[in-house]
């Protein structure tokens, strides 16, 4: 049987399918994440602020330990007698 030039048969339109559901879905995605990403972000760093504002006044950087438990202003400072 002949068929016309550019026609698919049976075996490519079958495997073609699963080819153009898998692009147009990934199209479809990429269009969500283009139109939701920066309202997400904006969400998401909007809420870390949140959280840091909360954490501060609940426990403020002087009570936080630093290395081996020194205070944080002190933990980056040279010991007394060192240069530096």
């Amino acid at each position: 049987m002949n068929m016309p030039a550019g026609f698919a048969g049976p075996a490519e339109e079958s495997h073609m399918k699963p080819i153009i559901v898998t692009l147009a879905t990934l199209g479809i995605a990429l269009a969500v994440v283009r139109r939701l990403g920066p309202a997400v972000a904006a969400w998401a760093r909007q809420k870390c602020l949140q959280m840091m504002e909360r954490r501060s006044s609940a426990c403020p950087p002087s009570q936080l330990g630093g290395i081996s438990g020194t205070p944080v202003e002190t933990a980056f400072q040279s010991p007394a007698g060192s240069p530096g």
